[in-house]
């Protein structure tokens, strides 16, 4: 399921959204997880994972997850936001890249390099 890098996390609770960058995108038996730019910083974040647990929903550009707390996860390409919030998040996005691309990594390298770090957080 698509987008499997550069997103939009839409996490919604009480009506109410919070948008969040994933780098890379990852679908797991149970759900999906994603993992934010952070990972990239000089003393990175240990909150840089996250994981639901949920049924995914295709959508025309991704898809949404309902998860167990109520909890509504709207995943969509970060090129498809409106600016505002959604500069900011391709913005992030872009110097994450532009890291990477310092580390002579290719972003597929990356996530694959990541997927093998995570190993079991996403079985």
């Amino acid at each position: 399921m698509k987008p499997d890098r550069h997103a939009a996390i839409a996490v919604i609770q009480t009506g109410e959204a919070n948008m969040r960058p994933a780098l890379f995108v990852f679908t797991t038996p149970d759900g999906f997880a994603w993992v934010e730019p952070a990972y990239l910083e000089p003393v990175p974040s240990r909150e840089a994972l996250h994981r639901v647990r949920g049924r995914l929903t295709a959508s025309a550009s991704g898809f949404s997850v309902e998860s167990e707390d109520g909890r509504v996860y709207l995943v969509a390409p970060a090129a498809e936001l409106e600016d505002g919030a959604g500069q900011d998040i391709r913005d992030v996005l872009a110097w994450a890249a532009r890291e990477i691309e310092a580390q002579d990594r290719t972003l597929d390298q990356e996530r694959e390099r990541v997927r093998q770090l995570l190993g079991d957080e996403l079985a």
